[in-house]
């Protein structure tokens, strides 16, 4: 996503909104994909519980540009 806006050269409406949601993806990722591949890695609970809270915020962004039936909102 950051490098299709970077290839169009230019800032779109909704940058800001898709700049924040790729970061919180990112840290998804970062947490839990990289880290997880490895099976000598293990979360504690408060570790654990900050990746479910990053999800969840990640999803609220993601329903917040969604009507009641899932589609996006124009």
């Amino acid at each position: 996503m950051r490098d299709a806006r970077q290839a169009k050269g230019g800032k779109w409406a909704e940058a800001d909104l898709f700049s924040e949601m790729y970061a919180m993806l990112d840290a998804v990722k970062n947490a839990w994909r990289n880290q997880t591949m490895h099976i000598d890695q293990k979360y504690t609970e408060e570790e654990a519980e900050m990746i479910f809270i990053a999800v969840k915020h990640f999803m609220q962004k993601i329903a917040s540009r969604m009507d009641e039936n899932g589609l996006p909102l124009a």
